[in-house]
């Protein structure tokens, strides 16, 4: 009722056109960058004829970019490509409307996913409440209804961390033989998860440093060598990998879409950071456990305290970016504008 029918406005160079037709083109040429015949006949000054130059690049179709401006006859489509990649999947077995159904199935996903994460955490009535209270919340049905990649970015790390948890719990129960191989492969489909993620958002990959950062100052902080250990380390060691390869693939495959040179260098520098304060940890175990017990509480509250600030500063205080001509409206005005839907729906 709340998700279903999608929206059909797939027109022009905004995200649901642009999404929709990289899906349909990735499922008719078989990869992401495809050729186009006319450019190849083309020199410099007739193709600025045939293109539109916008965020300082050369843009054949809308957002549809040129990445050698000089020369060559490839387009490259803008955006992360992991949800274009699965729309060519849905455009395949359903054509365009394949397509528009995708993002209402993935939510769908999201709250079972969601429902999983809540109970691993807590008891079953809290991990039925907040599905429901995501699902009708606003700019969740908005997403849900419109051509973007969040809802794909949103399953992931619900089911990573989802995965996370459980093999935190599945570790609590290692008397049982085969509890080791569980936990060892609940902390891979994680690292998977957040892997996806990477190549499907940019702003997931700084999100995905701070979480594998985390994770090996938790093997510093963590168990005696055994099982336990060795998931984590598996899980840290995936991680870096796929973040190696999300690094590859924003250079070479989705070079024209947000840069994030300066981004890398910070990420390596959380990451050596993390790795020496696990070392330390581990080396000063002792002293470290009796300063967290006397400070541990205190810097949890404040931890919290600081989270819920500083979502109440991005919903009721802070206004948007001048580029999105939304200069004067807050988080929490553009989800009562985007209530007009459901309205319409109700």
């Amino acid at each position: 009722v709340f998700y279903f029918p999608p929206s059909e406005y797939v027109l022009g160079g905004w995200d649901p056109g642009v999404y929709t037709a990289s899906g349909v083109s990735i499922a008719k040429h078989g990869g992401i960058n495809f050729q186009n015949p006319l450019l190849a006949g083309l020199d410099a000054g007739e193709r600025s004829l045939f293109s539109a130059r916008r965020y300082g690049l050369q843009e054949f179709y809308p957002a549809w970019r040129i990445p050698a401006a000089g020369g060559g006859n490839v387009l490259s489509p803008q955006f992360f490509h992991m949800y274009p990649v699965l729309l060519s999947l849905t455009s395949a077995i359903g054509g365009v409307w394949g397509c528009l159904c995708t993002n209402p199935a993935i939510a769908l996903l999201c709250m079972i996913a969601l429902y999983g994460l809540c109970r691993s955490l807590s008891g079953s009535g809290v991990a039925f409440m907040a599905p429901m209270l995501f699902l009708v919340c606003p700019v969740q049905i908005w997403l849900a209804r419109f051509q973007n990649s969040e809802m794909l970015g949103q399953l992931c790390f619900l089911a990573g961390f989802g995965m996370l948890f459980l093999a935190v719990r599945l570790a609590a129960n290692l008397s049982d033989k085969t509890a080791g191989g569980r936990v060892a492969a609940a902390y891979v489909v994680s690292a998977l998860f957040f892997g996806v993620s990477m190549l499907t958002r940019a702003e997931l990959v700084p999100a995905s440093i701070l979480i594998l950062a985390m994770g090996i100052i938790s093997l510093g902080w963590g168990p005696p060598p055994g099982p336990v250990r060795k998931g984590r380390a598996a899980w840290a060691v995936c991680m870096a990998v796929l973040l190696v390869h999300a690094y590859v693939y924003q250079s070479t495959v989705a070079s024209l879409y947000t840069p994030l040179g300066p981004l890398w260098k910070w990420g390596a520098a959380a990451i050596v950071a993390a790795v020496c304060a696990a070392a330390i940890m581990r080396t000063f175990r002792e002293f470290v456990e009796r300063v967290w017990g006397l400070i541990g509480m205190p810097v949890r509250l404040a931890a919290a305290a600081g989270l819920v600030i500083a979502l109440l500063y991005v919903v009721f205080v802070r206004v948007q970016h001048k580029s999105l001509g939304l200069e004067r409206f807050t988080y929490h005005d553009i989800a009562i504008l985007l209530s007009w839907p459901v309205k319409q729906l109700a």
